[in-house]
């Protein structure tokens, strides 16, 4: 087109000599446009498919199945819920199938395929990333070259995983739950990667930020730069804690979203949960190492996170219509002027006390003074020494555990976790009569309450509110693990889930 333009511009300029020049000119031009009109536009798409560059990989075919299913499974379930609805009940539901119905968008490549040699078939509701089809299966061909596709979907399966990880960063950043310079740091890591062959954001990538620089730690030692430098500190932990939160929320996160049967490559998942054990055990190192400015570090994101909460739900109450832009905006002064005073807050606190923990505790706190002052009576406070075991997988749930400080190690065959202050260990052995589910270990000089289960149970007895947040704190643990399975809440962070079944 421009190439015309200028010959166009050429033909119709007086001082060119339009009979010997500018007459060729547009003569050539035109004819390159008319050519490449004819011969590229017909021919184009056949020599992209003959060379094979039009073709899906494995992996992207899967996908593409999978969210077919997905939207098919949907569109079932919502027509049940609209077949209810008192106003909707008498459509034309045959018309409904028509108007809303999706294309299939491959072909099916052997339609005398027996059901059970169909990798898709057997599954039934599919989640966007979960599959029982193995990468040989999806080939459907013995001819292809295995390993370079093999090759090839793994490369698309680390890029899915990154892209997931990358989405979670967001997720936290919309939901007030991680600050504007964590997500920036972990977005760049996540695109740095994806740009780089059989890159991870790995345990090097999210440590580096819990480092405090040697000249930094040489200042803090001398009265005159020690202000200045345990701000500098303060600051770098207060990024590196909240980049090491997200990291580990998100890789948790994505991880039970595609637990079964993923689409993600079984190595890249497994490497992720290593990863996250070890940026998990270094983020508990260091709040160790530092207690003072951890706790103040903690108080100020807990209370941050609250108020983006409160903040959010404000907009959402404005979007509904339920108040007015100006109540709304009075509301949101208010938020805002709490976020500078939280900017005032102290950079460093004494940590919790072993008391102040166990007041924490929301089954404990609700429990009625009667019952709490029983509970304390009841309560041993235990100290373990790096490594000892603290409960053996299989054992009879005998009791309780509340960390007040050090940290604790979770090892089965499965999980690698590791546990600070605040945590709880057991009660969902003790309120079902199970086994112990997995091993405990002090990992540092550890410090816990225990809580025999006779006691507890004794307690509960007398006191319903006890039992019911018991049962309230196992059930929501479970059910997050298992809604971040389910297709319609593999977006949602861990906080929004914890929320909506805090509400439930």
């Amino acid at each position: 087109a421009v190439g015309l333009t200028l010959a166009l511009i050429i033909f119709n300029d007086h001082e060119v000599d339009n009979a010997k020049v500018g007459s060729k000119v547009l003569f050539h031009c035109a004819g390159i446009v008319v050519l490449t009109l004819i011969i590229n536009g017909t021919f184009t798409r056949n020599v992209i498919h003959m060379l094979g560059l039009d073709q899906m990989t494995a992996l992207k075919k899967a996908v593409l199945r999978n969210a077919y299913k997905q939207l098919h499974d949907e569109e079932e379930r919502m027509m049940q819920v609209l077949q209810t609805d008192r106003f909707l009940s008498d459509s034309n539901w045959e018309l409904v199938r028509r108007y809303t119905g999706l294309d299939e968008p491959l072909p099916v490549e052997l339609e005398e395929k027996s059901k059970d040699d169909d990798p898709f078939a057997a599954k039934g509701t599919l989640p966007l990333l979960d599959s029982t089809v193995s990468l040989r299966a999806a080939l459907n061909t013995e001819t292809d070259d295995i390993e370079s596709i093999e090759e090839k979907a793994c490369e698309d399966a680390r890029i899915t995983a990154l892209k997931a990880l990358k989405g979670s960063f967001w997720h936290q950043y919309e939901e007030g739950v991680l600050s504007n310079a964590g997500v920036r740091e972990l977005i760049q890591l996540t695109d740095d990667a994806i740009e780089m062959d059989s890159k991870l954001v790995g345990r090097e990538d999210i440590i580096k930020f819990l480092g405090v620089q040697p000249l930094a730690q040489w200042f803090h030692k001398y009265k005159l730069f020690r202000p200045a430098a345990s701000w500098f500190i303060e600051k770098r932990l207060s990024k590196g804690i909240d980049i090491a939160n997200a990291y580990v929320e998100a890789i948790e996160h994505v991880t039970k979203a595609v637990a079964d049967n993923t689409l993600i490559d079984e190595q890249i998942i497994l490497q992720l949960k290593k990863e996250k054990e070890e940026v998990s055990r270094r983020l508990q190192e260091t709040c160790q190492e530092k207690p003072a400015i951890a706790c103040a570090i903690k108080t100020r994101q807990a209370a941050r996170n609250i108020l983006n909460h409160e903040r959010n739900q404000l907009l959402q109450i404005l979007k509904d219509g339920i108040m007015e832009q100006v109540d709304v905006d009075v509301l949101v002064k208010n938020i805002e002027d709490q976020m500078k005073r939280l900017t005032k807050a102290p950079r460093s606190m004494p940590p919790p006390t072993p008391q102040d923990i166990l007041e924490g505790v929301q089954w404990f706190r609700e429990s009625g003074t009667d019952t709490q002052q029983k509970l304390r009576g009841a309560a041993a406070l235990k100290q373990f020494a790096p490594d000892d075991t603290i409960m053996v997988m299989g054992d009879e749930s005998n009791g309780i555990y509340l960390v007040v400080s050090g940290i604790v190690r979770i090892q089965s065959p499965t999980v690698m976790e590791y546990l600070g202050p605040g945590q709880i260990i057991g009660e969902l052995g003790v309120l079902t009569h199970s086994k112990r589910m997995a091993n405990a270990i002090a990992h540092t000089h550890t410090q816990m309450y225990f809580f025999a289960a006779g006691d507890i149970k004794q307690a509960a007895a007398f006191c319903e509110q006890l039992a019911a947040g018991l049962w309230r704190t196992a059930g929501i643990r479970f059910a997050v693990t298992k809604l971040a399975k389910q297709a319609k809440f593999q977006s949602w962070g861990q906080q929004k889930l914890k929320r909506y079944c805090e509400n439930a």
